[in-house]
């Protein structure tokens, strides 16, 4: 088994336990707080042993890839994600944010940082650069390819991919979220995580497949 198939294997078994835990919006903040320490030892050794043809481009206050236009989640995610906006106060602000029409990702401040970058989706932490010019020609842009070192993304990806493994296998709704409209939800965080636990979908208005 490869180890990126062990990954994806590993986190499905994690979320399924996970999922047996009393306290689950806790349990599930723990376990995402352990896929990223995982995930920066992993790409750490990776760094080490294989590493990438170029330093990375991604630095502080660089925001090219939070002006690209959705951003892939799952459900687990946006839960854990909306309950710290929740838990800040700033779930309103948020929510008119993803609203309005301004361009870039609703958490990105005017000074160019995420308000919650230790709290962002998997996929934002997947996404890197080895060509910051690359990124100014248009993250996502048809035709225009940033340069990536394969390892970096293929570990973040496969956790997502686990996630989704694991709670499928629960009989949990497991869709393809998009970020911006995930953002724009107002329901408290509460009852979202209440009906999707149970079973439901309160995630019908972000869904990438409508």
């Amino acid at each position: 088994m490869s180890l990126e198939a062990e990954i994806e294997r590993q986190v499905a078994l994690a979320a399924i336990e996970t999922l047996a835990g009393q306290d689950r919006p806790r349990g599930f903040s723990d376990l995402f707080l352990l896929l990223e320490e995982t995930a920066v030892g992993l790409i750490e050794r990776h760094r080490a042993e294989f590493p990438p043809p170029t330093p990375l481009h991604c630095k502080d206050g660089c925001t090219p890839c939070c002006f690209t236009k959705h951003i892939v989640m799952t459900p687990p995610e946006a839960l854990f994600l909306l309950d710290m906006i929740e838990l800040c106060g700033f779930r309103l602000a948020v929510s008119q944010e993803a609203h309005s029409s301004r361009k870039g990702c609703p958490l990105l401040s005017k000074k160019g940082h995420c308000r919650f970058y230790a709290h962002r989706p998997l996929m934002c932490r997947a996404f890197h650069s080895l060509d910051v010019e690359a990124c100014k020609k248009g993250v996502g842009v048809p035709g225009n390819e940033v340069p990536i070192w394969p390892p970096h993304f293929e570990i973040y990806t496969r956790m997502q991919a686990g996630l989704a493994r694991g709670l499928m296998e629960k009989g949990l709704a497991m869709t393809k979220l998009d970020l911006r409209p995930v953002l724009a939800l107002e329901t408290p965080t509460a009852l979202l995580w209440d009906i999707w636990l149970n079973g439901g979908d309160p995630f019908t208005t972000a869904r990438m497949d409508q």
